[in-house]
């Protein structure tokens, strides 16, 4: 039997966009991939709505349970999305996970460059590049000595994309954090058409590879999180040298490690 592969089209080094509706219909109901904007607003208005009902700085433990039981369930229309976009995580995971995912570049921008992306390392070049679409791809290898920002960015996606698998892989339904703004995901326990994400989940490096985040960015996140009723995790994610992986940069998160810390609210009232 043969595989259906979804069609995407790459409109930027970090979002794709799918247009068939067949296709749009099976990411939403086979794993809830991709975002639709105006939906990640209305998300966030009704989780507000619940939250205003309660006292943020006496919530108790049961009153979280509550918000999240009794949340009314999102009704996911999906033959109604004429346009849904894929992250760069869930772009990679399609391609290189799944191995279900065909992309090509816009038509109204293919120039000399090929618009078949096929090949993993060109797919790489452009998720991990803020060259503008089309540009000549360039091998990773040549990119990392030649584009300052180039081995930046693609740590910074191999991070993300690790703990994205990480909790793929932990029965999680991860989506992006837009609605929240500076989180990378929010994590649902069945998914958004039935509940509220129960965690939001920072991406930051490991001690060993660089400067981490400041605790006042980390106390804003909190603050952000906790207002809509939900618990920030700060995921750290420590990664191997790229360069041992210039064939497939994406394997290092083989070596990766995970470190998970839940970031509570603190309320001095409480004993």
């Amino acid at each position: 039997m043969k595989q259906l592969t979804i069609q995407a089209t790459l409109v930027s080094s970090g979002r794709a966009v799918v247009t068939d509706p067949n296709h749009i219909v099976l990411l939403r109901s086979r794993g809830f991939y991709g975002y639709v904007p105006d939906e990640e607003h209305g998300t966030l208005d009704q989780q507000n709505e619940h939250q205003r009902q309660l006292d943020t700085d006496e919530e108790s433990l049961e009153e979280c349970d509550t918000l999240e039981d009794s949340a009314t369930p999102v009704t996911s229309k999906c033959t109604e999305c004429k346009q849904l976009f894929l992250t760069d995580v869930e772009i990679l995971f399609l391609f290189h996970g799944l191995g279900c995912l065909d992309i090509v570049l816009p038509d109204s921008e293919q120039s000399e460059t090929d618009s078949d992306l096929t090949n993993p390392l060109r797919l790489w070049y452009y998720l991990c590049s803020v060259s503008r679409l089309p540009s000549p791809p360039v091998h990773p290898t040549q990119a990392r000595t030649e584009l300052p920002q180039f081995i930046h960015l693609e740590r910074d996606l191999l991070r993300r994309y690790a703990a994205y698998l990480y909790y793929r892989s932990r029965g999680w339904v991860v989506r992006p954090g837009l609605a929240l703004g500076g989180v990378h995901f929010l994590l649902y326990a069945q998914g958004p058409a039935w509940r509220h994400a129960a965690f939001g989940v920072v991406v930051d490096r490991a001690e060993m590879d660089g400067q981490q985040m400041t605790c006042a960015a980390l106390a804003v996140h909190v603050r952000v999180v906790h207002s809509v009723g939900k618990r920030l995790i700060l995921c750290r994610v420590s990664l191997p040298d790229v360069v041992n992986y210039k064939d497939s940069p994406w394997d290092a998160i083989r070596k990766a490690t995970v470190v998970e810390t839940l970031v509570d609210h603190w309320n001095p009232s409480c004993r």
